[in-house]
């Protein structure tokens, strides 16, 4: 695998991780990268914006999933008021 392959690798892993433990998988994954083809590369550059991007998507992902949550609760607790007041 030439380094273009082994960053498209990288990065196609990096896109479909959604927990803490596979983003450290992908950071272990591109120190290895840069030992191999050293650390004056821009692939490193590339790798690195996309575990930072990728890192706050997962973080508006779990906001999103607290957000849905309290919705649910509120709108389970309007419906238990309405039904009271009936």
């Amino acid at each position: 695998m030439n380094a273009c392959e082994e960053m498209l690798h990288i990065m196609n892993v990096i896109w479909s991780s959604r927990s803490k433990e596979q983003l450290d998988a992908c950071d272990n994954m591109i120190k290895t990268f840069e030992k191999k083809h050293g650390s004056d590369n821009i692939g490193i550059t590339l790798l690195s914006i996309e575990m930072t991007r990728q890192n706050r998507l997962n973080q508006l992902f779990a906001k999103m999933g607290k957000v849905q949550q309290t919705l649910k609760e509120t709108k389970g607790q309007q419906k238990e008021i309405k039904e009271g007041k009936k």
